[in-house]
Order: structure tokens, then C-alpha cells, then sequence
């Protein structure tokens, strides 16, 4: 389904990519792709590609898992 969607949806690439270039250890999206996430070792460096993303994007949010 990512390969399908990234063709007809390349934002959804490009916001992986970045992910991905501010220091994520994985990027993917949600089930139909309506939100693009990261997996960050440092909640530091997550917040920094946070800063990043919130330039691009209207709602971006660092969250733990529990």
C-alpha cells in the first residue's frame, strides 16, 4: 500500500525522506497513510525534526510511547 500511495501521493515520500534525513531511525505512515511518523531514539532529535517538520506541515506532535 506505501508504494501505491507514495505514486499518487509524493508528499507522503518527501515527509519520510525528511523524517528520515533529521536523524530518524525509521519512518513509515499510519494505516491509509493519513499521518506520516518517525521513531526517534532522543526525544531532543525529535523535537528538532519536529521544529523542521512544523514548517511544512499545520499539525506535527512529538509523542513517548508508554
Amino acid at each position: 500500500f506505501f508504494k501505491s500511495c507514495t505514486r499518487l501521493y509524493s508528499r507522503v515520500q518527501d515527509l519520510k525522506k525528511l523524517l528520515i534525513q533529521q536523524g530518524a531511525l525509521g519512518a513509515n505512515m499510519s494505516g491509509t497513510g493519513s499521518a506520516p511518523f518517525g521513531l526517534f531514539r532522543e526525544e531532543q532529535t525529535a523535537r528538532q525534526a519536529a521544529q523542521i517538520l512544523r514548517e511544512q506541515c499545520a499539525d506535527v506532535y512529538v509523542c513517548q510511547t508508554v
